[in-house]
């Protein structure tokens, strides 16, 4: 059986970066999922349209839950506290 890892991309407390800094940071994040599907390490990722804290889903396609950890921890947005990381082996 397929073994999956959803990431739930939740606010952090460091939001506070400039528009500029935040786009930035927007578009190494767009780089970062573009290589995890390239890498065929990424099934689905996408943001949530509602206001919650919950920003955005992606779906590790990876057999650990350890690789899962790994490859979304060096997401930008991650590694910089813009964003938090709740993993789920599925």
């Amino acid at each position: 059986m397929q073994k999956y890892v959803i990431a739930f991309l939740k606010s952090a407390p460091n939001r506070s970066q400039s528009e500029e800094e935040a786009s930035k940071l927007q578009e190494a994040h767009m780089a970062h999922l573009g290589k995890m599907y390239e890498l065929d390490s990424a099934d689905i990722s996408g943001r949530f349209e509602d206001k919650s804290d919950i920003k955005g889903i992606t779906i590790y396609n990876v057999p650990t839950l350890k690789m899962a950890d790994s490859l979304a921890n060096s997401d930008p947005t991650v590694k910089t506290g813009r964003l938090v990381i709740e993993l789920h082996p599925w």
